[in-house]
């Protein structure tokens, strides 16, 4: 990142953040996501999570993989953002299409963490929940800062 620029009422009402360009390839192969899943347990193994784990946050530059889009947030304890990002790659539309096994490849823990975040995910896939996200959408539309 070179330079991010916030301006701030209440809320914040604009941001911009200046980076530096890279010139490379979207991800397109189960070899390409294996490359991510090494770069993921190191970032993991460090007690850091992606945030938003899924392959159009990385991009292959020559023979190396570079994340692009990251929160890069530390996790102390329970393996929770962590099991998150796992089960968001599960998610992810290219993974699926190549039919990428992530759990089997990342090999993840299965402790009180990733079984919380296991039954978030399957909440938020909840119909009630995808009605209020659908209003809220809408209301958004209109203007509305919710």
């Amino acid at each position: 990142i070179i330079c991010v620029a916030i301006k701030r009422g209440v809320f914040i009402e604009e941001s911009y953040i200046l980076m530096e360009c890279i010139d490379g390839e979207n991800i397109r192969t189960t070899e390409d996501i294996d490359k991510i899943i090494e770069l993921i347990k190191k970032i993991h193994k460090k007690g850091i999570y992606h945030g938003d784990l899924n392959t159009s946050n990385f991009i292959k530059t020559g023979n190396e993989i570079r994340i692009i889009d990251t929160q890069a947030k530390r996790e102390k304890y329970w393996w929770f953002k962590r099991g998150y990002d796992i089960l968001t790659l599960k998610e992810d539309l290219l993974v699926k299409e190549l039919k990428y096994d992530v759990e089997k490849r990342y090999k993840a823990k299965k402790g009180i963490g990733y079984n919380f975040a296991f039954l978030l995910k399957k909440f938020k896939r909840n119909s009630v929940i995808n009605k209020i996200r659908g209003i809220k959408v809408k209301l958004r539309n209109k203007g509305w800062k919710i």
